[in-house]
C-alpha cells in the first residue's frame, strides 16, 4: 500500500523504521525495490533460506527485471520445497515468461519444433491447472487467451474454455473476445464489426467492391481496416496496393509482434 501511494522512497523509509520485518514485508521488497544484481545473489546463494511468501517476492522481482531464467529456475524451487496448487501456477508463468522472451517476434509457423513443443507443453500443464481448479482461477486466463491467439486459434480444447468463460476472456483481450463472441457465439448485435461485414460480402458482391474500394483508396489503413481486406482480397490485389505506397498504421515497427507476441499478465496471488 505504501509502495503504491507514494512510491519505492516513502516505503523504504517504512520498512527501514519498522523493527520487526514479516515475511510479507520482505516478500514486498524482493517484488518491488530490490535491484536485479541484488535479486540474482539471493537466488543464487540465499533461497535456501527464503520463507515461501519470500520466494513469491523474489521471483516477482525477477519478473519485474526480465530475468526469465533465474525466475524459472527459482519456481522450480518452490515447487519443489513448497508444494501446491499456487506454487505450481507461479511455476507455469515463469515458464510462460521464458517462453515468450525466446519468441516473441517470431510466427508460430516459423518456430522450430522444439519451440513448438514447448508451447504444447506449456498448454497442457495450463489444461491441468484448470481442471484442478475447476476453471475458476482467473489467472490461468493469461496464458489460456495468448497461447490460442499464437497457435492460430487451433487448439479446440482451448476454444471450448474460451467459449464457456468468454467473460474472463474479455477482461484479457477485449477485442479478440468481440471477435470470438461472434465467430464462435452467435453474437451478431454489432453490425459494423469486420466479422460482420465479411459475412454481409459473402453474399452480396456489390456491397463487396464497395468495402474494398473504400479501403484500399486510402494510403495508410489501420491495422483492422488491413485485417477486413485480407479476408475480402486476393493476395496480389493487396500486394499491388503496398507496390503503390500503401502503408500499415501500428503501434510497432514488427508488425508480426502483434500476432505473435506470447501476452502474460500476471498477478501472483499469495497465500
Amino acid at each position: 500500500l505504501e509502495f503504491n501511494k507514494f512510491g519505492k522512497d516513502r516505503m523504504m523509509d517504512r520498512y527501514n523504521a519498522t523493527d520487526v520485518k514479516g515475511p510479507f514485508s520482505r516478500a514486498l521488497l524482493l517484488e518491488l525495490t530490490l535491484s536485479e544484481e541484488v535479486l540474482q545473489e539471493r537466488a543464487s546463494t540465499g533461497k535456501h533460506g527464503l520463507t515461501e511468501e519470500e520466494l513469491i517476492g523474489l521471483i516477482s522481482g525477477l519478473f519485474r527485471v526480465k530475468n526469465f531464467e533465474t525466475a524459472l529456475d527459482v519456481a522450480i524451487f518452490l515447487v519443489d520445497y513448497f508444494p501446491s496448487y499456487n506454487s505450481r501456477v507461479i511455476h507455469l508463468f515463469a515458464r510462460g515468461m521464458l517462453l515468450n522472451q525466446d519468441i516473441v517476434g517470431d510466427d508460430y509457423w516459423l518456430l522450430s519444433q522444439k519451440e513448438k513443443d514447448r508451447i504444447t507443453s506449456l498448454i497442457e500443464e495450463t489444461l491441468k491447472l484448470y481442471t484442478e481448479s475447476e476453471g475458476n482461477d482467473f489467472r490461468l486466463f493469461n496464458v489460456i487467451v495468448p497461447c490460442y491467439l499464437f497457435t492460430k486459434e487451433s487448439d479446440e480444447r482451448l476454444r471450448d474454455i474460451c467459449k464457456k468463460n468468454i467473460e474472463s476472456v474479455d477482461k484479457i483481450d477485449h477485442e479478440f473476445a468481440n471477435d470470438f463472441r461472434i465467430l464462435h457465439l452467435n453474437d451478431q448485435e454489432q453490425e459494423s464489426h469486420p466479422v460482420n461485414i465479411i459475412k454481409k460480402c459473402q453474399h452480396d458482391n456489390a456491397y463487396k467492391d464497395s468495402v474494398i474500394k473504400g479501403v484500399l483508396s486510402n494510403d495508410l489503413i489501420s491495422l483492422s481496416d488491413f485485417i477486413l481486406v485480407r479476408g475480402l482480397i486476393e493476395d496480389t490485389s493487396l500486394i499491388d496496393w503496398i507496390d503503390k505506397g500503401g502503408l500499415l498504421q501500428t503501434d510497432t515497427a514488427k508488425l508480426s509482434e502483434l500476432f505473435s507476441k506470447l501476452k502474460l499478465y500476471l498477478y501472483v496471488e499469495q497465500n
